[in-house]
């Protein structure tokens, strides 16, 4: 049994603290983006100079990174299918290749892989809005499902910021092999009353449910190429994903909506309770949004100073961890005072009890 204290002694020259829980209109998002349980929450971020409390936690520091390390995956279980073909892809994607796609291939057989254009579709709806949209994500998911280099693929417009490191990190609580897909939930129509995903800030399908959604080709692009809402692909998609049983569940840390304010968008990107995972809209110019997140992100890895090979997100993770276990040792320790004070009080009343016989 390991005994070990876990020493945590970085110094953090901006720690991010955090206060109660905020709901959707802290960020100024839309009331759209889900209510009660699919309300999006974050919490207050503030800067601060401290040092981590030193814990009692039974795990040394090479195991609770081993633990961190595992989860995480690795690049290649994990590909981006990107909506491309608009008047401004081509910068888009260079915007993409200049930040958070820099180290990613891209391709067809790449880990970032652009929209390819398709006859058939051009010939059925026309350009790539609306439901020629639909029809190539129909048609370029099929594409996907036929490799079987990866584990999880997200889809994304081609103006979404993605943060890779936080995204692997999260997909280590996912079970690939769960019959659901995730995004944000709650917009547009489906068949039998069903609702879809708000796809701003892009959803997720593991392989395995990606290859039996289409394991009949013509008929997943059938139904995808269906009404309601045929002119909104991240609706179809979900329409279709239900109509083969599996089941929408939200990703906390998806953003699909421009925030109101700089202010309210460092919330997000600084939060140290919900990992922030993609940011819609954001612009491909020299001082464009693409390029203003990834600086923010770089910045707060930058802030930190951490042992060599721990990620932010690995960072926070222990982090959280130890704030578990304090926890749980200041329960513990709170219950043996209880026990140590009922048992001096039993034989205060013993004592007293005695004296009171003798008097």
């Amino acid at each position: 049994m390991l005994t070990n204290v876990l020493l945590f002694s970085v110094i953090c020259k901006a720690a991010l603290c955090t206060e109660s829980q905020e709901n959707n209109a802290e960020f100024g998002l839309p009331a759209e983006m889900g209510r009660g349980e699919d309300a999006i929450p974050s919490k207050d971020a503030c800067y601060t100079s401290s040092f981590l409390q030193s814990h009692t936690t039974g795990l040394s520091l090479p195991a609770a990174l081993d633990e961190v390390k595992e989860s995480e995956g690795t690049p290649s279980g994990l590909t981006f299918l990107l909506r491309t073909g608009g008047p401004d892809s081509s910068e888009r994607i260079q915007a993409i290749k200049d930040t958070w796609g820099h180290s990613l291939s891209m391709g067809p057989s790449g880990q970032i892989v652009p929209f390819v254009p398709d006859n058939e579709c051009l010939q059925t709806y026309g350009d790539n809005h609306g439901r020629g949209l639909t029809c190539l994500e129909a048609k370029n998911e099929l594409s996907v499902a036929a490799r079987g280099d990866f584990t999880w693929l997200l889809i994304i417009d081609d103006d979404v910021y993605v943060n890779v490191k936080n995204l692997q990190h999260a997909l280590g609580n996912l079970d690939p092999a769960k019959s659901s897909v995730y995004g944000i939930k709650g917009c547009g129509h489906c068949e039998e009353d069903r609702g879809g995903l708000c796809g701003g800030g892009g959803y997720l399908i593991s392989r395995q449910n990606l290859q039996e959604l289409t394991s009949q080709k013509k008929v997943f692009v059938g139904q995808f190429n269906s009404e309601p809402d045929q002119e909104w692909c991240d609706v179809r998609f979900a329409c279709t994903a239900q109509m083969h049983g599996l089941t929408l569940e939200s990703l906390e840390g998806l953003y699909g909506w421009a925030f109101d304010t700089d202010a309210l968008e460092d919330k997000a990107v600084y939060s140290t309770d919900v990992l922030p995972l993609t940011f819609h809209y954001a612009g491909p110019g020299p001082m464009g949004r693409m390029r203003t997140l990834h600086a923010k992100f770089e910045s707060a890895a930058d802030l930190l100073e951490l042992p060599a090979g721990i990620s932010v997100a690995e960072y926070w993770s222990m982090q959280q961890e130890n704030i578990r276990l304090h926890n749980s040792n200041m329960k513990k320790l709170q219950e043996h005072r209880s026990k140590v004070n009922e048992e001096a009080a039993s034989i205060l009343f013993e004592n007293e009890a005695n004296i009171s016989k003798r008097s």
